[in-house]
């Protein structure tokens, strides 16, 4: 069994969508098929303009700005029916994602599981993955009260842990997320996932460690 870095704490809090999951690219094909259906070729960097925005944040946009035919509410609850065959049978583990959450069970760490991912997603790709049985919790942002661009719903995780800021770990691969856990006392793992190019270096230079893989953190 390899070893996992701990920094010397003892809660270890991670992201799904694109630190343990190699998933974002199902968004964004999600996303462009599901306009196709509704009668609109979506521009190529269409997913780059709005990957910050929620869903109906983003079929507002698909709808008002891109002409899709159909509500904006037609439109998120086809981003929600597209995305579950994506989480039922193909998205994949990243690299190393099972290796790194089995090292930190087998050293006694607590682990938890914050996501903006709806319930109904993370219980079915977590089943179907067999990795319910890594964490101590699971929650989504709208369970811990908020987006992971306030500290709120790292609050509530720690909260529910009993847990101090200091004992914990954010492996985020989301920049927004890396700096409001920051902003929490949390230390942060920048962790890359090829969505976010564009901020790679920004998030190498806020994270208190940024690892290519998560193979790197294990010995």
């Amino acid at each position: 069994m390899p070893h996992a870095e701990t920094f010397g704490r003892t809660v270890m809090i991670f992201d799904m969508d694109g630190t343990l999951l190699d998933s974002m690219p199902a968004w964004k094909d999600n996303l462009y098929q599901v306009a196709l259906r509704f009668g609109v070729e979506l521009p190529p960097d269409f997913y780059d303009l709005y990957k910050l925005l929620i869903s109906p944040e983003v079929a507002q946009h698909m709808v008002e700005h891109y002409h899709v035919k159909g509500t904006t509410e037609e439109v998120f609850q086809a981003i929600n029916q597209g995305i579950v065959s994506y989480y039922a049978n193909s998205i994949s583990p990243k690299p190393f994602a099972r290796e790194l959450l089995e090292a930190y069970r087998a050293q006694g760490m607590t682990v938890a599981l914050l996501t903006g991912t709806e319930r109904p997603l993370i219980d079915l790709v977590l089943r179907r993955l067999d990795f319910f049985k890594y964490f101590d919790l699971t929650c989504s942002c709208r369970e811990a009260g908020g987006p992971k661009s306030s500290p709120v719903p790292f609050q509530y995780v720690l909260k529910q842990l009993n847990a101090r800021p200091e004992d914990a770990v954010m492996f985020e691969d989301g920049i927004h997320g890396v700096r409001s856990a920051n902003q929490c006392g949390i230390f942060t793992v920048g962790v890359y996932d090829s969505m976010w190019d564009d901020v790679a270096q920004e998030m190498a230079s806020v994270s208190g460690r940024y690892v290519r893989s998560l193979g790197e953190l294990l010995t």
